[in-house]
């Protein structure tokens, strides 16, 4: 299990419409949600060094690792909608 710095939560019109997450420093957190993420998604549909995104029906993911403060971000946005 990775351990987590903060979850975040943000609302539009009284809905959720994303949840970002930051590990706390270090690559071990990094990996353990990286595995986590494919294990769960897939091979991710867009990949580069540090990043990975899936486009899913409902959502987008993206998830990436910053070498330089070594902290690991994903971030689940939900794709527009009409209320």
């Amino acid at each position: 299990k990775a351990d987590l710095k903060s979850i975040h939560y943000v609302f539009r019109d009284e809905r959720l419409v994303a949840v970002s997450i930051i590990a706390k420093k270090g690559q071990t957190n990094y990996k353990v949600l990286r595995e986590e993420l494919e294990k769960r998604l897939g091979k991710a549909q867009f990949e580069k060094k540090d990043a990975l995104s899936w486009n899913l029906k409902h959502s987008l993911i993206l998830f990436n690792f910053n070498r330089q403060s070594e902290t690991a971000m994903l971030v689940i946005r939900a794709k527009v909608y009409r209320g």
